[in-house]
């Protein structure tokens, strides 16, 4: 019988309708169609992208941006959807120059970067505007789009990847995450990765994206919204609590280490939809800059996740999101960042588009299931 479930990180519903008990044969979708043609983010193109902004994995004393030689790249997206914004100018140096300095140390501390929070920043990037009947809103659309160039092979995946070339994408991320941080009036972080055309990668080359926001995303906001309502009930962050049962209970969990638990969340919207969580209680990414062990760690997990979702499925189109407590303070209580993947199983159709309540045809203990024992 099918079954509604509610996640208590959002305050959503999900349908579970369990009696279909789809496992990975029963899912159908057309490999993307690959069209030779020259690919801006393949070595030597360098000059075609925007002017680096951070490189990792070049040989000692290649020190000339724009060049061959990296194994991660991050670049400005040539197309942004949100107006770039400059970095502070702290030390006289340049955006380049800044993301320079974190090549040579990725892995700052929370104080020297931002990593655990800040003050919250005068809106300098400019003020809402009220129209007089409050009907019409808006902003300059500031922020930062940029592009992670995930590897110099054009084909990879990140299933392929080793422990070692995971991490180095990891600290791009992370970087990245830290030099922005710095920018007054930009408010939250969003790292993410879209893996073929339905999940909505435009180029084939391999390759993440991260944008920053001057306002804290509808869905931030009903994690806020959840998390405060179950840390007033329960006195807890919910998902140190789903840690804790999750792998108390292990019908969902799918992997754990020392420092990250990987489970099928209980009301999962998507089939196969996976969760990767700090074991401790974080509320920012930017904590992984204290700890080296949880960045290989955490590389683990997603090697771990990614070969086994290749192996069952193939070339699957997924979304892999980093949702993390906005830098302002204040929500530290509640709010723990964590990784989510969703592969693009299922269509969205009107009842979802219409409710925000999502079917999933394979209950997330069938899909643990799966996942453990690929």
């Amino acid at each position: 019988m099918p079954e509604l479930r509610k996640d208590v990180t959002t305050n959503t519903w999900v349908i579970i309708a369990s009696e279909r008990g789809k496992r990975p044969h029963d899912f159908t979708f057309r490999a993307d169609e690959r069209v030779p043609r020259a690919c801006p983010f393949c070595p030597g193109h360098e000059s075609e992208t925007p002017p680096e902004v951070l490189a990792l994995g070049r040989p000692q004393g290649a020190d000339a941006p724009d060049t061959p030689g990296w194994e991660v790249r991050v670049i400005p997206n040539k197309f942004p959807a949100l107006a770039h914004v400059a970095l502070p100018d702290q030390e006289g140096g340049t955006a380049a120059e800044l993301g320079a300095a974190a090549q040579s140390d990725p892995v700052k501390k929370e104080s020297e970067a931002g990593g655990a929070g800040r003050a919250a920043p005068a809106m300098d990037v400019g003020a809402v505007d009220v129209g007089a009947d409050r009907l019409y809103l808006h902003m300059p659309g500031v922020g930062a789009h940029e592009v992670i160039i995930e590897s110099p092979q054009h084909d990879a995946t990140v299933g392929s990847y080793t422990i070692h070339h995971l991490r180095l994408i990891l600290q791009a991320v992370l970087a990245r995450y830290q030099a922005l941080s710095r920018v007054p009036g930009l408010r939250y972080f969003q790292a993410f990765k879209n893996f073929g055309r339905i999940a909505g990668a435009s180029l084939e080359h391999a390759h993440s994206q991260l944008m920053v926001t001057p306002m804290i995303p509808p869905a931030t906001e009903a994690m806020i919204i959840a998390g405060q309502q179950y840390f007033r009930a329960a006195g807890n962050c919910p998902l140190c609590d789903l840690v804790a049962e999750e792998s108390r209970l292990k019908r969902r969990m799918v992997w754990q280490s020392q420092y990250f638990l990987m489970f099928c969340p209980y009301a999962s919207r998507f089939p196969f939809e996976t969760w990767i969580v700090p074991c401790l209680h974080q509320p920012y990414f930017g904590s992984l800059a204290d700890h080296a062990e949880a960045l290989t760690s955490l590389a683990e997990a997603v090697q771990y996740l990614l070969q086994r979702v290749e192996a069952e499925f193939g070339p699957v189109p997924y979304n892999i999101t980093l949702h993390t407590a906005p830098w302002e303070p204040g929500h530290e209580a509640y709010l723990h960042w964590h990784l989510r993947f969703t592969p693009r199983l299922t269509i969205i159709a009107g009842f979802e588009l219409g409710t925000g309540v999502y079917v999933n045809p394979t209950a997330p203990e069938l899909a643990a299931e799966v996942l453990r024992n690929s």
